[in-house]
């Protein structure tokens, strides 16, 4: 007999009931650990070792983190040597996979991107792999064109066609994460850091949202903006006009909105360390909100979405 009950009437669950309560897989979805040696993000090294902490205890299979992974505000190679000496002091072994974001292109973005590919040791910034179960598939991509997202076309040719290519291959016969840092301005989530925003004036960012519009059983997932979960823009589908998108806040610090309707950015007191504990079942997936400093779940941001499979 199995161990697991439920929860409202404490009775045995049924074998139905505990392969639907079981999940395929785990895995941690955090953005922004901002890893910082000018002391902007005074936090950053902390938050990132309890969120190793906490996928460690969960069980989880890997780790990902959608962009600006460190933020690169005198040369990112000491930033990256930081990031991977916590890893190493944790001793957590789960995988970990990194977006390309705009802060990773800093200093200079030839600079930034090359930092990059040594230091998740890649041929290119942009990315994919399947989870090993059930072949579910992660597509990294790449901020490629500027540290600010506004001011240019931020996605190659190349790498425009290798996702779309992907997508289409691939839809419908597995779940697809797409991760990207960068949210699109007035469209989804994260998008209260009006100007700093993939800006639609691109032909790339017409294309991104061309497939987020496609795809509606596509799950995006973008970091960026830093928004606390409080701030209440963290999941939408557009009333079923485009795929499910999911903001992940910061981990080096939330970002919380200010009285004229902005965002104050810091990691002091009063500023939450978030991201998501994500739980892939057959026809679901359900993301948990987590507290990662506390390490605790947090029920009011919980989103659970449906993907059809063929």
């Amino acid at each position: 007999m199995n161990g697991l009950r439920d929860k409202k009437s404490n009775n045995p669950l049924t074998i139905k009931e505990l392969v639907n309560s079981v999940p395929l897989y785990t895995f941690c979805a955090f953005a922004d650990a901002h890893i910082d040696i000018c002391g902007f993000f005074t936090n950053a090294e902390r938050h990132w070792s309890e969120a190793l902490s906490f996928a460690e205890k969960s069980g989880v299979e890997f780790i990902l983190l959608a962009g600006d992974t460190v933020t690169n505000a005198s040369g990112a190679d000491e930033e990256w040597e930081v990031f991977h000496r916590v890893i190493r002091e944790s001793g957590c072994k789960i995988p970990v996979h990194t977006s390309n974001g705009n802060h990773d292109l800093r200093c200079g973005t030839h600079i930034g991107q090359q930092s990059f590919l040594r230091a998740r040791s890649l041929e290119k910034p942009y990315f994919s792999f399947s989870e090993k179960s059930t072949g579910d598939l992660f597509i990294f991509m790449a901020i490629e064109g500027d540290y600010d997202p506004s001011c240019t076309d931020q996605f190659s040719e190349e790498q425009l066609l290798w996702v779309e290519k992907l997508i289409d291959e691939n839809y419908g016969k597995r779940r697809i994460f797409l991760i990207e840092h960068c949210p699109i301005e007035s469209f989804g989530v994260g998008v209260c850091a009006h100007g700093v925003l993939l800006s639609e004036k691109f032909g790339s960012t017409k294309r991104l949202k061309g497939l987020l519009e496609k795809y509606k059983d596509l799950i995006f997932l973008s970091g960026h903006s830093h928004e606390d979960f409080s701030v209440g823009n963290n999941y939408t589908n557009l009333n079923g006009s485009a795929c499910h998108m999911l903001h992940i806040p910061a981990l080096a610090g939330s970002a919380l909105k200010t009285e004229d309707g902005g965002l104050d950015y810091n990691d002091g007191e009063g500023y939450n360390a978030q991201g998501y504990y994500v739980e892939v079942f057959e026809n679901r997936v359900v993301f948990n909100g987590v507290d990662v400093e506390s390490g605790e779940l947090l029920p009011e941001y919980k989103f659970e979405v449906s993907v059809r499979l063929q």
